[in-house]
């Protein structure tokens, strides 16, 4: 509430999602550290990629916002799961030409996966996201992109979060990680597509 009474100019105000207490696993240190790097306290931005701000997890908006875009995309809604709803929301947030802010005050404790069956699962669902945000938003075609250089950042991880020094292994197993990850998005995107005209198929 204060951040919206001090910039009225900003659509939405939000933060970021952080592991639970209690899990320490690879996977969620993975996860959590990827977007560490573009996470800044306080910036406001009305680029997709200027601020953190919008992973509804940890996000407010303005009613009227909300209401002039028309609310969430249900086509971002893979059977039985959520793909990244929440980012196209954003993007159109800022179609409109409205700000977001990122608060580091607003982090919330998330579910993140502990197994390699819950790491799959993750990126798994997030691929039928990507593929839409790219069919939906030219201007996003370089996402991809962005995720497959990530393989090479997590060798610099130790650079992305201050006082947080990272072991070599560590970093070995965030590299390995990184493209196990790119390959389940990259073959997410067609098996959830099979998914989804199987299941119209069925409601024919």
């Amino acid at each position: 509430r204060e951040s919206f009474s001090r910039n009225p100019e900003i659509a939405g105000v939000g933060g970021w999602r952080v592991p639970l207490p209690g899990n320490q696993s690879i996977f969620a240190k993975f996860i959590y550290h990827q977007d560490a790097k573009f996470l800044h306290a306080g910036m406001k931005s009305n680029a997709f990629f200027g601020t953190m701000a919008g992973d509804t997890a940890s996000m407010a908006y303005r009613k009227h916002a909300m209401e002039e875009i028309g609310g969430f995309n249900h086509f971002f809604r893979p059977p039985d799961s959520t793909a990244l709803e929440d980012w196209d929301l954003k993007k159109r947030i800022h179609n409109t030409r409205y700000a977001l802010m990122y608060s580091d005050r607003l982090l919330v404790d998330h579910h993140h996966p502990d197994s390699w069956k819950g790491f799959i699962k993750w990126w798994y669902i997030r691929s039928w996201g990507y593929f839409l945000l790219r069919r939906l938003y030219p201007d996003l075609q370089y996402m991809y992109k962005r995720d497959f250089s990530q393989v090479l950042h997590t060798l610099r991880v130790d650079r992305w979060i201050k006082n947080a020094p990272v072991s070599g292994y560590v970093k070995l197993q965030f590299f390995l990680l990184a493209i196990f990850k790119n390959v389940v998005l990259w073959l997410g995107k067609y098996f959830i597509a099979m998914d989804i005209l199987d299941s119209q198929v069925r409601n024919m």
